[in-house]
């Protein structure tokens, strides 16, 4: 058998595995709320000037951001680009005054991105159990809830967290599948 000092003294380990701590559903869904806003402020202040004109390297082609849209491009100097803004945590849309979209001009866009930016630095600090914090845990339960149909979740109420139940067989899955798709078929 060959031996190797190199390979002993240089030998590359795996490392142990951490335990991942699981944030709540509520920090969660804070976390991915405020990195979409900063994505969106980030996105705005690349695209208009403080006057709301179009910088020099804006896009030649409006891409998509996370949390606002244009929703007329103006090809004239003189004309004003109108956006739309929106909320989301996980996939719905959240009311923002009532409404679930709001037409501003492109340039209240950094203004309006901030104002949310900074309600939700208040959420951080908030009690969960007033009307706001509240209202934003129970959109950050329904927004966390995992979407497999492997698998049974139950939500903990102490810890704000999906655990798993316990998997299913391949022949109830199928089924779960079958109703959905004939629920479907239905409506």
């Amino acid at each position: 058998m060959f031996t190797s000092n190199v390979a002993q003294t240089f030998e590359v380990k795996k490392p142990e595995p951490t335990v991942k701590e699981r944030l709540s559903c509520f920090d969660t869904q804070l976390t991915k709320l405020q990195a979409r806003l900063e994505q969106s402020l980030s996105d705005a202040r690349g695209r208009y000037n403080e006057d709301g004109s179009k910088t020099d390297r804006s896009y030649g082609k409006s891409k998509p951001s996370k949390n606002w849209r244009v929703v007329n491009k103006v090809y004239k100097a003189d004309e004003q680009e109108q956006v739309e803004v929106f909320l989301q945590v996980g996939k719905p849309l959240v009311e923002v005054n009532g409404k679930l979209r709001t037409r501003l001009p492109a340039v209240q866009l950094v203004a309006w991105l901030e104002e949310q930016l900074a309600n939700v630095e208040t959420l951080k600090t908030a009690d969960r159990s007033s009307g706001v914090g509240e209202w934003f845990a129970l959109l950050a339960k329904a927004a966390s809830k995992p979407t497999t149909d492997k698998s049974v979740w139950e939500y903990a109420e102490g810890t704000d967290l999906w655990n798993k139940v316990r998997d299913l067989s391949d022949e109830e899955v199928a089924a779960n599948r079958a109703a959905k798709e004939a629920a479907g078929n239905a409506a």
